[in-house]
């Protein structure tokens, strides 16, 4: 009885796992930068560039419903558990690249712009 539990409890941390993981959905460009909910993400105005020393990308989500402080929030939490270290205000390092969050507001639109460049 005590065994079937187990496997019971298991079976369901396991299902709630799962289920978790499969709703987290990422830039298109930046497959490592997960999209926070109320964000939406503007594929049309990304940009990309290969240069010798490095990758630059540009990706841009409206903030539908959330605030600088809640992304920035977010984002501080977030991007630490994908290998970024935090390095000011809305900037991280990772190996040899930077990403920074820059925040505008377009014809009454909230924007956040994710930056990534060589560092």
């Amino acid at each position: 009885m005590n065994a079937m539990k187990y496997v019971l409890i298991i079976g369901f941390a396991m299902l709630s796992c799962t289920a978790h993981a499969s709703e987290v959905r990422f830039f298109e460009t930046l497959q490592d930068v997960p999209v926070m909910d109320g964000l939406v993400e503007q594929v049309d105005e990304t940009l990309i560039f290969d240069k010798p020393d490095g990758r630059v990308v540009e990706s841009v989500a409206y903030m539908d419903d959330k605030d600088a402080k809640e992304v920035r929030h977010y984002y501080a939490q977030t991007l630490p558990q994908f290998g970024w270290s935090a390095s000011g205000s809305d900037r991280f390092v990772r190996h040899e690249e930077r990403l920074e969050m820059v925040f505008e507001t377009h014809q009454n639109i909230q924007i956040v712009r994710f930056l990534i460049q060589p560092r």
